[in-house]
């Protein structure tokens, strides 16, 4: 394993982001890449898109969306492409974007969504510290305090 880190989706790897794939039975639980990065372009105002590397290949897609009427963070999409997925880059790259977010500054608080039956992702979010507080129609929100 070598060094997880995210980077802004621009010109050199927005094509990469295309091509990551979750496997079949989480394909239910995200947006594919190509949507959320046109979601990015219509709100590019308070959305971030990253791609999340493990040294020079991109393994994954992060979006982040900072909700100026709440005051907070909002991981909207987040994904490990199917082959590097159960090897800890998951938890890398969500640390990644945990310290992206407070350097930031704008706020302390993150706000991530589950659907329900997506026990990785629970797992994943429980282990980073974050907390249900919100279960609507099978979508649980979780919400997590950073130090600034």
């Amino acid at each position: 394993m070598g060094i997880v880190n995210i980077k802004v989706v621009d010109e050199s790897n927005y094509k990469a982001c295309f091509n990551i794939k979750v496997k079949d039975e989480q394909e239910k639980f995200i947006t594919n890449p190509i949507e959320c990065l046109a979601k990015a372009y219509v709100y590019r105002e308070f959305v971030y898109p990253f791609a999340i590397y493990n040294d020079d290949l991109v393994i994954g897609f992060v979006m982040i969306r900072f909700n100026k009427e709440f005051n907070n963070y909002f991981i909207w999409q987040f994904m490990i492409d199917e082959k590097y997925q159960g090897k800890e880059y998951g938890k890398q790259s969500m640390n990644r974007v945990l310290e992206w977010i407070k350097s930031d500054g704008k706020s302390n608080e993150v706000v991530i969504t589950y659907i329900e039956g997506d026990d990785i992702a629970k797992n994943l979010y429980t282990s980073l510290g974050f907390k249900e507080f919100q279960n609507f129609d099978g979508e649980v929100d979780m919400i997590k305090k950073i130090a600034r």
